[in-house]
């Protein structure tokens, strides 16, 4: 069982705290720039991926200056930066489009996803990617979750892959995965998949958890 959260400043003690909740690997997710990505790499021997949050179309020319990251999420919550992350080869899946401010429309909710954007998601075979650690730390949870279950919408009715992550900044941020699933049955995420990233495992040569 595989779990998405932060790179901390001490993987290893993660990596422990990660065993008495049943995962046998971590994806560590860095936010920042190629060369201390690279340099991270190179001093750490973990499963390391990438938070990528584009803040202009020329950010995405800087993905091929990351050495081989496991595992590349995208992050935006503008139409146009999404659906530039949506149709990237490199790209692997989707999270944090919901914001947690501005008012709702009448008739719907301001999720800064659509059909369209859903229907690329499905042919681009990219995974949507629950973040409960936004939600844990919301100030406006009901609103934040209320944007989630109109996206989840948009995913079932397109069959776009969910994955849901604790996306833990600390160790208090860890969950069981049974718990993560049925937050994400609360969100009435139907084509839910458990994460499964082709790593290195993080747990001793020959040691496995079964569960």
């Amino acid at each position: 069982m595989q779990d998405v959260v932060m790179l901390p400043s001490k993987p290893e003690k993660f990596i422990r705290s990660s065993r008495e909740f049943g995962y046998s690997d971590l994806i560590f997710l860095f936010e920042g720039n190629s060369a201390e990505f690279n340099k991270l790499k190179k001093r750490f021997d973990v499963n390391l991926g990438l938070l990528f949050s584009p803040k202009h179309m020329d950010d995405f020319q800087k993905l091929k200056k990351y050495d081989k990251p496991v595992l590349i999420i995208g992050s935006a919550t503008d139409e146009k930066l999404l659906r530039r992350i949506l149709e990237n080869k490199k790209i692997h899946g989707f999270t944090n489009v919901e914001h947690e401010f501005g008012k709702d429309h009448t008739h719907y909710r301001k999720s800064n996803m659509n059909q369209v954007l859903a229907k690329i998601a499905y042919d681009k075979n990219k995974t949507y990617y629950v973040n409960f650690a936004r939600v844990l730390y919301s100030q406006k949870r009901s609103k934040l979750i209320g944007r989630m279950l109109q996206n989840i919408k948009f995913m079932n009715k397109y069959r776009v892959n969910i994955s849901i992550g604790s996306f833990a900044r600390d160790e208090k941020g860890f969950r069981l995965y049974d718990n993560l699933e049925s937050f994400a049955k609360v969100l009435k995420a139907r084509k839910l998949q458990a994460i499964n990233v082709p790593v290195v495992s993080n747990l001793p040569k020959g040691v496995r958890i079964v569960g």
